[in-house]
């Protein structure tokens, strides 16, 4: 949802660029970097709409960043209180058995599999 989300807001941003466009596309040649084409484009509804849906972006993208680091950080504290729970002994026990080399035994000879399997036949 995060990822659509954010889609969302990039295509929002590309549209305001796209509106602000043609709010001044037709502006007169003189007006160019100079305070009448900000009085041109501030009478175009166009370029009100997209400069309006451009602030809205930006306000959206922000909560969505801050709602973005407090899931983060709910896991983090989520993870921290279940390894206060394992204790220090348990946390051991899984370190030495990721040390044994059960990790090998857990996946197996996978690595073998996929060469067999994508080995080319003689």
């Amino acid at each position: 949802m995060v990822y659509a989300l954010a889609v969302a807001c990039a295509l929002v941003n590309a549209l305001t660029s796209v509106l602000q466009r043609l709010g001044v596309q037709n502006a007169p040649a003189d007006a160019a970097l100079r305070l009448s084409l900000i009085k041109y484009a501030l009478r175009r509804g166009v370029w009100l709409l997209g400069f309006a849906l451009m602030i809205v972006s930006f306000a959206s993208q922000l909560w969505l960043g801050i709602a973005g680091f407090l899931v983060m950080f709910a896991s983090a504290v989520v993870f921290e209180r279940n390894l206060r729970k394992m204790g220090k002994a348990g946390w051991q026990q899984v370190t030495e058995t990721m040390r044994a080399g059960s990790l090998k035994e857990y996946f197996g000879d996978a690595g073998k599999r996929i060469r067999r399997r994508f080995k080319p036949e003689e």
